[in-house]
């Protein structure tokens, strides 16, 4: 006989608990799982900005662009289209640089001028 708690047996509570249990113990190693490759990405990025900021010290004291630390540092340069609306031609450049990407520079230098503000 078992023992009823509420309108359910304990049979049935303790099913529906070790049900609960099994979900929730795999949507955590779900979570696990997810973390870890997270961490192996962010881990894969500070390896490549380590080894761009080495390469870029290498050329701390560079006066002029040479065809080898071009092409050392950067990955690509993108031109968009001239544009003449504001009546100065104007054209977006954007630098893809190897290892670390796409740095905005023009946000990076508002929030230096704002630093030294």
């Amino acid at each position: 006989m078992e023992k009823v708690l509420g309108n359910k047996t304990l049979g049935e509570n303790i099913k529906r608990t070790r049900l609960a249990c099994g979900l929730t113990q795999e949507r955590f190693k779900a979570e696990v799982q997810t973390l870890q490759q997270e961490i192996e990405v962010l881990e894969r990025q500070i390896q490549n900005l380590e080894q761009f900021i080495k390469r870029v010290r290498k050329y701390a004291d560079l006066k002029e662009l040479t065809p080898y630390a071009l092409r050392e540092l950067v990955k690509a340069i993108y031109i968009g289209a001239p544009d003449k609306s504001s009546g100065k031609r104007r054209q977006e450049i954007r630098i893809e640089y190897d290892l670390v990407g796409y740095i905005p520079l023009d946000k990076l230098m508002e929030r230096e001028k704002q630093e030294t503000a």
